[in-house]
């Protein structure tokens, strides 16, 4: 309704983390909608149930472009943008059919040369000798390599987003806190991305996910990782 009502405004929806909901119930016929002719007007107008056409009428008037013999049409100037994380899991998969009537754009896994970024992208791993962004580097480039001793490169999905977790600020420094850096970003690695061989990115010789976690919150010992991981984050070291 707004945007109708100010033709000469652009008017934005923002869906966020649209695969979070089962697209196509929420939209139903909606999503037919979508398809817009060359000036940006729904090419296929759907019939609108009663009360919604009562509704539109009242607020548009009865002779509208709008809702024509009870059919609705989305404007020219309303733009609906969405954002979804692909590497989620347990949420819904888009259909190719409504995937379709969108533009589609890769935001790409890289920091950006802003302050905010930066701080987050330097922060030291307490505890640990390296960086977030040196490990996260390290651990993807193993992800994707396609050869893993297991083919882990078909998880490219779940590589390490730069926000998987944030730093803080502390003593004028930016740090991932250690525990959180374990209990969040380890154990995601061990559960979700080894597919039960803890050798990718761990030592073979821990048994469960809770020795490893002895050996760094209790002893303080960090030499946890794989030969293979340990190269990385040693190539991957900034200067």
């Amino acid at each position: 309704v707004k945007a109708w009502q100010n033709p000469s405004e652009s008017t934005y929806l923002v869906i966020e983390e649209i695969n979070r909901g089962n697209c196509a119930q929420i939209f139903g016929d909606l999503f037919q909608l979508l398809d817009r002719n060359d000036d940006g007007v729904s090419e296929y107008p759907i019939k609108a149930d009663a009360d919604l056409t009562k509704y539109l009428q009242e607020v548009l008037g009865e002779d509208h472009e709008g809702i024509t013999e009870g059919k609705i049409k989305l404007p020219a100037n309303l733009y609906i943008l969405a954002t979804m994380n692909t590497s989620d899991q347990n949420v819904f998969k888009l259909d190719n059919a409504f995937k379709r009537r969108w533009k589609l754009r890769l935001i790409p896994n890289k920091f950006k040369e802003e302050p905010e970024e930066i701080n987050q992208r330097d922060a030291v791993v307490k505890g640990f000798d390296f960086t977030w962004n040196n490990f996260r580097e390290a651990v993807n480039s193993i992800i994707i390599d396609p050869d893993n001793s297991i083919d882990i490169s078909s998880f490219a999905d779940r590589q390490i987003g730069c926000w998987f977790t944030k730093a803080i600020k502390k003593d004028e420094k930016y740090i991932i806190e250690k525990e959180v850096f374990v209990h969040k970003v380890l154990e995601y690695l061990w559960d979700d991305v080894c597919n039960g061989d803890i050798g990718i990115f761990f030592k073979e010789t821990y048994k469960s996910f809770a020795e490893l976690v002895e050996d760094v919150i209790e002893k303080g010992i960090t030499d946890i990782f794989s030969e293979n991981l340990k190269g990385k984050l040693s190539q991957n070291k900034p200067e």
